[in-house]
């Protein structure tokens, strides 16, 4: 979640705030195969930490970053959604819960997984952002709040949504896996 200002590249520090441009809207993201699981990963926190589901306690079905590994939160499908829009499920929890925004109370912002329905912070706009990595929004909130993480703290590498801005968690990269769905 730190402002994208200097970046250290093969040894070399370069400088790169105000080289990206805050609006990605015009941007298009990949097509991704609705059957095939991806790994999602922040360039904030590097690719040895994946988007993965918290399983029991408190904070079950909340997303977090975690260290790579092969467990199923970690393995994300994102199916269209119509109208540019998608929506990404685990292969823990399967394709009836989607990751979703809580949208009031003490939580507001934070990312969850929920049962899948038509709510527009199901929906989520994946354009290009930069340096090659994407960003991610709902169609609720619009495409001037994007998804970030959360650094220190209680909520530590837990996703939130913020306003968009030059930060590094909230360029996300997304690798295809060699793992498919068989509906």
């Amino acid at each position: 979640m730190r402002p994208v200002w200097t970046k250290a590249l093969m040894g070399m520090t370069i400088a790169v705030a105000g080289m990206f441009a805050q609006d990605s809207r015009a941007a298009t993201a990949p097509d991704f195969e609705g059957q095939r699981y991806y790994r999602l990963s922040t360039m904030f926190r590097g690719p040895a930490m994946s988007l993965d589901i918290v399983n029991g306690g408190p904070k079950t079905d909340q997303p977090r970053l975690a260290s790579v590994s092969g467990v199923s939160g970690q393995y994300w499908r994102i199916q269209p959604a119509g109208h540019g829009f998608w929506r990404l499920s685990t292969m823990f929890r399967g394709a009836s819960m989607c990751l979703d925004v809580v949208t009031s109370g003490p939580d507001r912002g934070e990312a969850q997984l929920a049962p899948c329905s038509d709510f527009n912070g199901q929906l989520w706009r994946i354009t290009q952002g930069e340096m090659g990595y994407l960003r991610l929004s709902t169609r609720l909130h619009g495409p001037s709040m994007c998804l970030d993480v959360f650094n220190g703290g209680p909520d530590d590498n837990q996703p939130i949504l913020l306003k968009c801005g030059g930060y590094t968690g909230q360029l996300w990269h997304i690798q295809p896996t060699d793992s498919w769905e068989r509906d």
